[in-house]
């Protein structure tokens, strides 16, 4: 079987597609990656074989982003960003699908273009989630942007997937989602070093990031740095998850930092006592994974709902990060760390993703599907 694998050129959009693609690997079939040509070279250090879908362009000039403190005005814009991508990106998928003819489509949930190229060309679609669902906000405005695509390639709508697989805990997932087959969240969170020292282990540890992609914030670069700070007033030592370029940028950090830079989460985690973060969907789904207690501070679109889930969980806290300042975290990590009803919600929210099956027991049900 071949499955041409489409995903945006974003860290947390593919890199949850890793673990499938390699038990697919595992099991003899072909898979192919494609994604806009910006994000090829990070897609290959996955060691999977990736194409360019696309010429050169700037994926953040096409999606235009645009601020807005009102959330769901910022999820219907990145919606129509979403849309504007894929119909950036469709043409050379279709292209691509056509000249390769894989039996099985496999993408994630706001990767557009492949869906419709699939759909156009008669060959099934999956998706795999990556976490907790996008909102319908966002769903609406991208299909809004895609209509004249759906017209010029002659479908009269979205198209329906043949398989969705989600890897999110029913606990932690938005109610009334689409009829789905669960799948074990294995973390790959991309090729780092992982640290030798992870200093005194009787001292806790705690995993600070931004993400990929907020970090380059100097207003959030600061705020890391003065979590940084209280966090060694507690008496626990930091790893701290950030781009090389941005830890460059940071200066000489405190001795209780104890690495950072590019971390593996899924190595450095079962150390942690506490994880800070984003909201980001891998780092949710590796602290989940993991049974590791969660601070979230969200400042976009779906990582308000992974923050506010985890916490609806009682595996963590949500300080909305255009409020959060590190007082404010620093006095949430205390609270959760003494709090021994964290510990059972983060353990039966690892528990439960231990449960579900792992991607190579979904690897049949995908032939199924292409065949």
């Amino acid at each position: 079987m071949r499955v041409l694998v489409t995903t945006c050129p974003a860290h947390g959009h593919f890199l949850p597609l890793v673990s499938l693609c390699w038990s697919l690997r595992a099991a003899g079939h072909d898979v192919l990656v494609a994604t806009p040509e910006p994000f090829v070279a990070y897609a290959a250090t996955a060691g999977l074989p990736v194409v360019a879908a696309t010429d050169p362009f700037d994926p953040r000039a096409v999606m235009r982003p645009e601020p807005s403190a009102d959330r769901r005005e910022l999820l219907t814009g990145t919606g129509r960003g979403f849309g504007r991508l894929a119909a950036r990106t469709v043409d050379g998928l279709a292209g691509l699908v056509e000249s390769w003819r894989p039996g099985l489509v496999l993408t994630e949930p706001t990767e557009f273009a492949g869906p419709i190229a699939a759909a156009a060309l008669g060959v099934p679609f999956a998706i795999q989630t990556y976490g907790i669902a996008s909102r319908r906000e966002l769903h609406d405005a991208a299909h809004d942007e895609l209509a004249p695509v759906y017209a010029r390639f002659g479908l009269p709508g979205r198209p329906r997937e043949a398989l969705r697989l989600d890897v999110c805990p029913a606990e932690l997932q938005l109610p009334r989602q689409p009829a789905s087959r669960r799948m074990r969240y294995v973390p790959y969170n991309g090729a780092a070093e992982t640290p030798g020292d992870l200093g005194d282990p009787g001292r806790p540890l705690a995993v600070l990031t931004a993400g990929s992609f907020l970090g380059r914030a100097p207003a959030v670069q600061a705020l890391l740095l003065g979590i940084v700070e209280r966090l060694g007033t507690l008496g626990l030592t930091v790893a701290l998850a950030v781009d090389p370029a941005v830890r460059d940028q940071l200066g000489p950090l405190p001795e209780h930092v104890v690495a950072a830079g590019w971390l593996s989460l899924d190595q450095v985690l079962p150390r942690a006592a506490v994880a800070i973060h984003h909201g980001g969907a891998g780092t949710t789904m590796t602290c989940v994974a993991h049974g590791v207690p969660q601070i979230a501070m969200p400042f976009v679109n779906d990582n308000f709902d992974h923050g506010e889930r985890v916490a609806e969980a009682g595996a963590g806290r949500c300080v909305p990060g255009a409020e959060a300042d590190p007082a404010l975290v620093s006095a949430a990590v205390e609270e959760l760390l003494g709090d021994p009803s964290v510990v059972s919600a983060t353990g039966r929210l690892a528990a439960d993703n231990a449960a579900a099956p792992p991607p190579p027991a979904l690897v049949p049900l995908l032939a199924e599907v292409a065949s």
